[in-house]
């Protein structure tokens, strides 16, 4: 009876078997081939692999891998039937070395071809290995063979079974050229004889053989892991890829149950699976497995039955699904994770599909526009429907509805547009579209709620701008509207005029009845003043008791006479404080303007020189700028505050003073063992030797370009006398003008003070006010960049005051960001402020910058700085300015010995 080794749906051709070749590698599992020592060694090999759990057909492909390697050539087959008479040919098995495939790896069909009649003739009726003589074939058709496959020696042994049967062991090296020596033949019989055995059980070869092929290949050269498993559920043979996936050897896995690769919770599915496909024939399953180095894998099993070695098995495919599996819950985790943060911002957003299906949506877009979630379900998650519903609730509900509406979710646009909301709620509405593997999978509409941020800016850029006691525009504001008319005057015949004014007998109030009083007459001026202006005009507060009115298309003789309708209207005007009544006069200078002129700053210094004329006239006057005034104006300048700074850096009468900076965030540091940080400042001193305060002669000195003289002074002074204490000191502050950023010989002369004074550059910091960085955006940054380079600090004065201050932190380089004082001064009452130095503390630490409060002015003040984080105080509650040389004297001078 014929015992059948495989069932399997082939189909037989008209010749009775269907030829397949295989390569023998895929079929067993073998990871690396020892070489071997001996021929004895080969022969255990060939034996304990006989003896192996596996069909004969497995078994004579191993052992001839394992005699492909022990001889070192390139193709061992078995040829079959070995007769010349026979009408077709086969090669069963064949196994090759990489670089010289043969038949079988190239499904070449060599059945009928003159080769297999030569070797059959040639080794017909004999006994021993037969070597061939390649060099003297004399038929083209079969020499062309040869050098097809690079056959460059052969040898063959004809094993005659004892039924008649007859194969060939056939050898072929490609490489080179081969003498086949004794040893070799001798080893050949001896394989020969080993493997007889095996040849014998395999009745019917051809058709038999051709079905182990057929259904051994579909397994063997998948790379989709298989397995096999008898009715025991155990593993009776397992693919490469199996292997590899499973990291198990094939000896490691036969005759193992399968059950004990599962989990534990597994099992009742493993059993579910065999059971299913008892039942029906096939099923599947999903489920986790144990590799052998015990990690988990997540499978896909496809099963079936079919007939291996004569007996039912268990086919099981396998889908590695790990992969899969572990990005679908890190997917899984990042939508947990974006829907948790969608949840928790408080900012409003709505994630649409291209047919405008809402597929995600956070609480705070349903609290804003008071949406019920229901809505969702009812209205089946249509962004559409969400607008509609929200739109009562806009102030400008058509015009978003349009923007919502023209703009295609599969449009690649951003858009931004403000809503307000009646409530009196602005949001800042952006879309951006949704893409994913460079496709657009929809739209985001993200809304910010900016409505304190808006009124801060409003109110920031109102304060920028604005004196706040008066409420007109300040100094900056005016310089800016100047400016932009009289660049407007370029290509015009128009003339603007300018009346620059300075109220007489002001100070009298403030001495008599205080500065609080003195605010109240300047309100009331203000109000005076705004009524003799029209609406196109400018009226600004420039100085303490100084106010400008810019005309726009005024003649002058128009100027004039609104001149002298103010200047008798303020001298008629009466403040009344308590029970004093105080009579005032106003002296007012009035420059044209017209296209003739190329800066404000011109323009304000004659209107401003124009004034100064009309109070040596004997005040409350009027003064109208002619070409005469520069003559008179140099002649005044004598007795005025620019001689007296000229006087002063000829003399050398000024002196450095010194404020302390505190730490804010250890109290007890400030007295302990710390090194002392102090801001330097300067006083002027008249012949007489009297103190000029710095807001007398400061202005004038920035006026007159004049201020880098006296920088210059500060800082060749200021270095060479702290460096001889620069042991108590951590760092000190020097105050640079954008004159002095500017100046040509700044650098050169900071960089000497600093060696000849032989002070590490990183105990000294330099302030400069955003404005004085920016007058000259590109000679500044690349200023203060020199500054950093050498090592200096950098701090920057009085942030927050500009509007643009934010914009301009990012471009300008600054280690310490000296918060204005109106800010620290105002923040315990008012909201807005402490808000701001909260922010600006804030952004700063994420910079990595220190921050110093300045105009501390008393303990509460500092309390509140400590809570907020700021880093540095400074202010009269905490040390008042004093001459540089008492610090000094408290130090004495240290020598330190080379």
């Amino acid at each position: 009876m014929i015992t059948p080794l495989i069932d399997s749906n082939v189909h037989l051709n008209n010749k009775g078997f269907e030829l397949v070749y295989i390569d023998i590698k895929k079929i067993i599992n073998v990871r690396e081939i020892v070489v071997l020592k001996d021929r004895d060694e080969l022969f255990n090999k060939i034996h304990d692999t006989l003896k192996l759990p596996l069909s004969g057909y497995h078994q004579l492909t191993k052992s001839l891998e394992l005699v492909l390697e022990y001889l070192e050539v390139d193709r061992c087959s078995l040829l079959y039937p070995c007769t010349a008479n026979a009408s077709t040919h086969m090669i069963p098995i064949e196994v090759t070395t990489a670089n010289y495939p043969g038949a079988n790896k190239l499904k070449t069909d060599l059945s009928t071809t003159s080769l297999f009649k030569h070797i059959s003739q040639t080794v017909e009726n004999t006994t021993e290995p037969v070597s061939f003589d390649l060099k003297n074939i004399e038929s083209t058709q079969l020499s062309n063979v040869y050098k097809d496959f690079s056959i460059k020696a052969q040898i063959v042994k004809l094993i005659e079974q004892a039924n008649g049967e007859k194969w060939g062991l056939s050898l072929h090296q490609c490489n080179s050229t081969r003498i086949w020596d004794a040893e070799t033949k001798d080893i050949i019989n001896s394989v020969a004889e080993m493997i007889r055995p095996i040849l014998s059980t395999l009745i019917d070869i051809p058709t038999l053989l051709s079905l182990v092929q057929s259904a051994t290949e579909a397994i063997d050269n998948s790379s989709l892991p298989q397995v096999l498993y008898n009715m025991d559920r155990e593993i009776a043979y397992a693919n490469e890829a199996y292997c590899q996936l499973h990291k198990r050897d094939l000896n490691d896995l036969l005759h193992q149950h399968g059950k004990q690769f599962f989990s534990e919770e597994e099992h009742d599915r493993y059993d579910q699976l065999f059971d299913d496909i008892l039942k029906y024939g096939n099923a599947n399953n999903n489920s986790t497995k144990i590799t052998g180095d015990g990690e988990t894998i997540h499978t896909e099993f496809h099963g079936s039955l079919l007939n291996y070695n004569g007996s039912r098995h268990y086919h099981v495919s396998l889908y590695d699904q790990t992969e899969k599996i572990r990005n679908q819950q890190q997917l899984q985790s990042y939508s947990d994770i974006q829907h948790a943060i969608m949840e928790a911002s408080d900012d409003g957003m709505l994630v649409e599909d291209t047919d405008r299906k809402a597929i995600a949506i956070n609480q705070t877009f349903f609290n804003t526009f008071d949406i019920p979630p229901s809505l969702l379900k009812e209205k089946n998650n249509q962004t559409l429907e969400m607008l509609k519903a929200g739109m009562d609730k806009m102030q400008d509900a058509d015009k978003i509805a349009q923007n919502v509406l023209s703009l295609s979710p599969s449009s690649e646009v951003k858009t931004s547009t403000l809503i307000y909301l009646k409530n009196g709620t602005i949001l800042d509405l952006a879309s951006f579209p949704l893409i994913h593997d460079k496709t657009i999978k929809g739209r985001v509409w993200y809304f910010k709620d900016i409505t304190e941020n808006t009124l801060l800016t409003q109110k920031l850029g109102f304060e920028a701008t604005h004196d706040p006691l008066t409420k007109l525009v300040n100094r900056r504001g005016f310089d800016e509207e100047l400016s932009r008319s009289i660049n407007d005057l370029k290509d015009s015949n128009a003339v603007h005029a300018l009346l620059y004014l300075d109220l007489d007998q002001f100070k009298i109030i403030n001495d008599s009845s205080g500065h609080a009083a003195g605010d109240m007459a300047l309100i009331e001026v203000s109000q005076l003043l705004l009524k003799q202006v029209r609406s196109a005009d400018l009226l600004a507060r420039v100085g303490g008791d100084e106010f400008c009115i810019l005309l726009k298309d005024c003649p002058p003789d128009a100027a004039h006479a609104l001149g002298e309708q103010i200047r008798q209207d303020i001298e008629d005007f009466i403040f009344i404080s308590g029970d004093k009544e105080y009579n005032l006069g106003v002296s007012i200078g009035i420059v044209t303007i017209d296209k003739s002129f190329n800066s404000y700053e011109d323009v304000l210094k004659l209107a401003d020189t124009s004034c100064y004329l009309a109070k040596e006239a004997g005040r409350n006057q009027i003064h109208i700028h002619t070409n005469a005034d520069q003559a008179v104006a140099l002649r005044l300048q004598q007795n005025n505050i620019v001689s007296q700074i000229n006087d002063a850096l000829k003399a050398n009468r000024f002196e450095c003073y010194v404020q302390k900076i505190r730490t804010v965030s250890n109290e007890d540091s400030n007295t302990k063992n710390t090194l002392s940080n102090y801001e330097v400042l300067v006083r002027m001193l008249d012949a007489d030797g009297s103190i000029i305060a710095p807001n007398v002669f400061l202005p004038a000195a920035e006026r007159y370009k004049l201020m880098y003289k006296i920088d210059h002074w500060v800082i060749k002074n200021s270095i060479q006398a702290m460096s001889t204490i620069q042991e108590q000191v951590d760092w000190f502050s020097i105050n640079l003008s954008g004159q002095t950023i500017a100046h040509q010989g700044s650098f050169e002369l900071i960089k000497k003070c600093i060696d000849d004074a032989n002070i590490p550059p990183h105990k000294i910091c330099f302030e400069i006010t955003e404005t004085a960085a920016i007058t000259n955006p590109e000679f500044g940054v690349s200023f203060l960049n020199k500054l950093q380079q050498l090592g200096c600090l950098i701090a920057l004065d009085d942030f927050g005051s500009g509007l643009s201050s934010y914009d301009y932190l990012k471009r300008l380089p600054a280690d310490i960001l000296k918060i204005d004082g109106q800010f620290i001064q105002n923040m315990l009452y008012n909201p807005l402020d402490l808000a701001m130095v909260k922010s600006i503390n804030e952004i700063s630490h994420i910079m990595g910058k220190k921050t110093v409060g300045e105009f501390v002015e008393n303990e509460a003040t500092l309390k509140k700085m400590k809570d907020i984080g700021i880093d540095f105080a400074q202010g009269f509650y905490l040390d008042t300015p004093k001459p540089l040389r008492t610090i000094l004297e408290a130090h004495p001078m240290q020598i330190t010995l080379e």
